[in-house]
């Protein structure tokens, strides 16, 4: 038996696998960067989306009452949502309703409803008289919003039922 010694490194070249490193780590730079760009102009749309919902309802929903999700693509649902979680359970709430005035925020995590204030029911905010004028924005947190209007709510036994619930046209 035979043994011969190999010597593996004798045909290493490091300046081939240098510059192929190099050439890899480029491509893949590269390849990140065109991603990034791809999630700015979603971004965007995503933003430019939002801004319209929110001057349709300025424009042609002033008299309805506006429930916005916490973690809405808007300021005020921002505001609410780090209001909400992460100041200790709404330090900042009073101040926040002295600027922006009283505005109805639903918690898709809890499914409860509430003020800058106070936690209520939709039974609640039904009784004020906004029976027939509910502006729900959702979907609280997709990519884009959209503009839901509930006509026609009962209260039966404790519990609110939408007659209709209707996406409105953009």
């Amino acid at each position: 038996m035979c043994l011969h010694r190999i010597d593996y490194f004798s045909r290493f070249n490091s300046k081939k696998v240098f510059i192929s490193v190099c050439f890899i780590f480029v491509l893949c730079g590269l390849w990140r960067v065109i991603d990034i760009k791809n999630i700015f102009i979603q971004h965007m749309e995503i933003k430019q989306e939002s801004f319209m919902i929110y001057q349709k309802l300025e424009n042609e929903y002033k008299d309805y009452l506006v429930i916005i999700p916490l973690c809405a693509h808007s300021p005020v649902g921002a505001l609410a949502c780090c209001n909400y979680f992460f100041s200790d359970g709404g330090l900042y709430s009073k101040s926040l309703q002295k600027i922006y005035g009283e505005k109805y925020f639903y918690n898709g995590f809890e499914g409860k409803f509430h003020t800058w204030t106070k936690e209520l029911l939709i039974e609640d905010i039904i009784s004020k008289g906004y029976d027939k004028k509910i502006v729900l924005i959702g979907p609280a947190m997709g990519e884009y919003g959209a503009i839901y209007i509930i006509e026609g709510i009962t209260i039966d036994a404790g519990k609110f039922h939408p007659f209709t619930f209707s996406p409105c046209e953009r």
